[in-house]
């Protein structure tokens, strides 16, 4: 019987080592826009008295225009950095963006640092990984996909030539000698799991 040692020592031995270059996202994450509601950003070196009077004008000025007053709903103040977030109207956000004290006047939204894509029916490998219980089929990702991650693979080789790679994948180290090609085609098939096209 081998010991737990020796197979790890001959587990070792005989994989490769994959470098596989990043993925390029296929969808740039964009914030999704709340209507009517704005970030809006003050000018540094304002003191505390000049943006106390800053947010008394915006109040005043949505109560003036007949739209509904709107409460400072959020307020930073972070260094010499100052912001709030508002509800304005058109002719509100007008007024607000030509007021000497705000820098910049932007629309709040919600952004997520990873939006999930749902691959249906995807092979099992990839379902297995993207889920914590057994039984499905589906691959869950961020829409990153791997973008800027390397991944490097113990096993038995790799067939760095395969179109899964798109050229991404590279040899690393062979620590068996002789020839370094993955006669078993193991190591080519993990390595596609994490880093194959499809």
């Amino acid at each position: 019987m081998i010991g737990i040692a020796k197979l790890a020592l001959l587990s070792a031995a005989v994989f490769g080592i994959v470098f596989a270059h990043p993925f390029v996202s296929k969808e740039k994450d964009k914030p999704d826009s709340i209507s009517g509601r704005y970030i809006v950003t003050l000018k540094d070196g304002l003191d505390a008295s000049a943006i106390e009077q800053h947010i008394r004008r915006i109040t005043n000025l949505n109560g003036r225009n007949g739209s509904p007053v709107s409460q400072v709903e959020k307020r930073w103040n972070i260094g010499s950095w100052n912001a709030y977030c508002c509800t304005l109207s058109n002719d509100t956000l007008a007024q607000v963006s030509s007021d000497d004290a705000v820098q910049i006047v932007e629309l709040d939204g919600t952004f997520s640092l990873t939006k999930h894509i749902t691959q249906k029916n995807s092979t099992w490998g990839l379902a297995t990984i993207s889920h914590r219980k057994p039984n499905f089929m589906d691959y869950v990702y961020d829409a990153k996909a791997g973008e800027g991650t390397y991944a490097y693979i113990l096993d038995t080789g790799l067939l760095t030539t395969h179109e899964e790679f798109g050229g991404r994948a590279f040899l690393g180290h062979n620590v068996v000698g002789g020839e370094f090609v993955d006669a078993l085609g193991h190591g080519t098939h993990v390595a596609g799991t994490i880093g194959g096209a499809t």
